[in-house]
């Protein structure tokens, strides 16, 4: 058996011991596993309303997917993509609802300064990682934790919206990414990841 076709077996042999797993817990609380099952995907691909809902809520997790491989990829192991994806978010929330801009120009500057900020932040734990030779899984998730938080503080009180509570000012039409669909929020933002 070759490598390529061992490691797809481990990843089919995996899904299959999580499966039985959650249908054994499934039985435990009393439910038909095979129900549960057709619940589960019915709501996430039962019309195409709810298959582009799948695919909004897919997105963040491509974008993070390509981040880690890009650190792979140079040799690094980055557990801090949430925290990179926390503040990349509030940093294009931030020019979304600070500046007014035309509409293209407004999703570009939004987008780029996402990505400088998440790259910024896994910058300190790389340079950590280069100058001191720190283990880069723990600085990363230690990360995580700092900018989750740092996140919270910035829309609970620097950029809370006045008059209303944990939330920012409204994003400006402008920032957003276009829409796909008519029918559903789904944007392009599908192709970035």
């Amino acid at each position: 058996m070759n490598d390529r076709l061992r490691a797809f077996s481990g990843q089919i042999i995996a899904i299959g011991v999580a499966l039985l797993l959650g249908a054994i817990i499934i039985l435990m609380v009393g439910e038909s596993p095979v129900r549960v099952l057709m619940t589960l995907l019915r709501g996430a691909f039962g019309d195409q309303e709810k298959i582009a809902g799948t695919l909004l809520q897919t997105t963040p997790i491509l974008i993070c997917g390509v981040a880690a491989c890009i650190g792979l990829r140079g040799g690094m192991f980055n557990v801090g993509i949430e925290g990179q994806l926390f503040l990349g978010g509030f940093a294009a929330a931030w020019v979304g609802f600070s500046f007014s801009l035309p509409a293209g120009i407004h999703t570009l500057a939004a987008l780029a300064l996402a990505i400088a900020a998440g790259a910024a932040w896994v910058a300190i734990p790389a340079y950590f990682r280069a100058r001191y030779n720190t283990n880069e899984v723990v600085s990363t998730i230690l990360s995580n934790y700092i900018a989750v938080l740092l996140t919270s503080y910035f829309t609970i009180f620097l950029f809370k919206r006045p008059g209303g509570w944990s939330e920012t000012p409204p994003i400006l039409a402008t920032a957003y990414l276009p829409e796909i669909f008519s029918f559903s929020r789904l944007n392009w933002g599908l192709a970035i990841g």
